[in-house]
């Protein structure tokens, strides 16, 4: 594998429907001392929107300030792991691409996991796993997430809280999943699940499968 080369064309998807993320997300205060959790989705936003290193850093440093304060918080480390993920893509430095990938997909797994032991069943587990879904969907597949995305759109789709969530999360979840299930060769399901994601929300859909070819 030309590591190299895949660090150097890693990209990650913008803008992509997050559960629980208001589609206009307002500043931070930056006279916040302690960030709050509602601080550190706002920063996530607009750092997916704008998608520049400025954003990103701000974004990250809010972040850690919350996790310095509740560690073991899954969703606060499920969102900085993707936001070291995208300040992969965003890093000139092709040395340090691979490292803040890694503790990105590393940070990305813990925060599900402690997620899933102590919010099983809730509205929480289907957010974290949109988050390293959509994320882990646009990482090269060399590096392997192929598979995790997979399992967490089919955990989503498949959850007890997923007729609660937005019109756009569902349709998004099901056209990752059906994006993914043809990448795997499955084109039959990925077919019937796109068809099921356009009778959600048809541009959404439609878009997710453009981005995803």
């Amino acid at each position: 594998m030309n590591t190299h080369r895949l660090i150097t064309t890693l990209g990650l998807a913008v803008g992509a429907a997050i559960v629980g993320i208001p589609l206009v997300a307002t500043t931070p205060s930056a006279a916040a001392t302690s960030p709050t959790w509602e601080n550190v989705r706002s920063a996530y936003q607009i750092a997916r929107s704008e998608v520049t290193a400025d954003e990103v850093d701000k974004a990250l440093a809010i972040a850690d300030g919350f996790l310095a304060e509740h560690p073991r918080d899954g969703r606060a480390l499920t969102y900085r792991g993707s936001l070291s993920a995208l300040r992969a893509r965003l890093s000139w430095m092709p040395w340090k691409k691979l490292g803040m990938l890694n503790d990105g997909i590393s940070q990305m797994d813990e925060g599900v996991t402690l997620v899933s032991k102590a919010a099983a069943g809730t509205a929480q587990e289907i957010e974290v796993r949109m988050v390293r879904g959509t994320t882990s969907a646009n990482i090269p597949g060399a590096f392997g997430r192929g598979g995790v995305a997979y399992s967490d759109f089919k955990a989503v789709v498949n959850h007890p809280r997923f007729g609660d969530i937005s019109t756009e999360n569902r349709a998004a979840a099901m056209a990752w999943l059906a994006a993914l299930s043809r990448r795997q060769g499955q084109e039959a399901e990925g077919e019937r699940l796109q068809k099921e994601a356009e009778a959600i929300d048809q541009a959404i859909a439609l878009k997710i499968r453009e981005q995803a070819a």
